[in-house]
């Protein structure tokens, strides 16, 4: 398996995850949060994954589980 791959497909994930939190706090759409929290806890369930496969990454997947956690809790509906 090619761990690499996958891990280039992250930023493009969190990319779309902080797109549409910022939209859904822009426009006040809970719609969009709920269509952003799936695809988050999705990319940060696969940067875990990667985070004890690609060692020498571990301090860039590191800042990129915490840029999605911060994101995640801001736009959160119910917060």
């Amino acid at each position: 398996m090619d761990y690499e791959s996958w891990y280039k497909r992250a930023y493009p994930l969190i990319c779309i995850v902080m797109f549409l939190c910022i939209l859904a706090l822009k426009y006040h759409c809970v719609v969009l949060s709920l269509i952003a929290a799936p695809l988050g806890l999705f990319t940060l369930l696969l940067l875990c994954w990667l985070y004890y496969e690609l060692k020498e990454k571990e301090y860039e997947i590191r800042w990129m589980m915490v840029m999605l956690l911060i994101v995640g809790l801001i736009a959160s509906p119910g917060v």
